[in-house]
Order: C-alpha cells, then structure tokens, then sequence
C-alpha cells in the first residue's frame, strides 16, 4: 500500500522530534490521549493527523509548531500545483490551469441553475 508522502515526511519528524524528548510512544500516547498504537501510526505515516491532535503533541513535546512540518513540495505530485523546470534547475511551481477550471465549471453550473 502507498501512503500519503506528506504524512510519511510528518511522521519521520514526529518521530525524531520523540525521540528527542526521550520519550516512548506509550508516553507520548497518555499524554495526548491516544494508545501507543495511533502514535505508531502518525509516525509510519499510515495515519493522516488532524489539527487539533497536532496541537495536543506539538505542546506535548514542547516544540514548535514549524518544526514538524515538512517542506511544502512533498505530496505536490498529485495536486493540481504542478512542478516547472525553467532550464536553470530551479523548481518553480504554476497551477496548471487547474483554478480556471474550477471556477469555470462553477460559473456554467450557476447559469444552468439559473434557467431552472
């Protein structure tokens, strides 16, 4: 099975940032409310985090919030921002035309509700 990159990246700092604290799982699960197994999870990146239980371990830890994000490139593979090479080996990134669709699709929707 293949998981989400961007929960993979935020597990691997979970992860680290853990073991930094010199804490278990079973310790960082208690004090977030949660059993080892969830924690084993987020971490393997098996387990998408919602925000409030990202604030719960942040402060758990004592770290900040930055700190476990990874960078804003992983996952982008599969959304609608897609990557350009300009030829200078830079990565610059464009939409793609995928905004003008949407709203394109939004506005013809809109007309046919009208003539209804």
């Amino acid at each position: 099975m293949k998981y989400n990159p961007v929960n993979i990246a935020f597990g691997k700092k979970l992860a680290e940032k853990r073991r930094e604290s010199g804490i278990t799982q079973t310790d960082l699960a208690r004090r977030v409310g949660l059993v080892r197994t969830t924690i084993a999870n987020l971490e393997s990146g098996r387990q998408s985090i919602s925000l409030p239980l990202f604030y719960r371990i942040v402060q758990s830890l004592g770290n900040d919030l930055a700190s476990f994000l990874p960078p804003i490139e992983t996952g982008l593979e599969n959304s609608p921002i897609q990557h350009e090479d300009s030829g200078t080996g830079e990565i610059s990134m464009r939409e793609s035309g995928w905004t003008e669709r949407v709203i394109l699709r939004s506005t013809e929707k809109k007309k046919k509700e009208k003539k209804t």
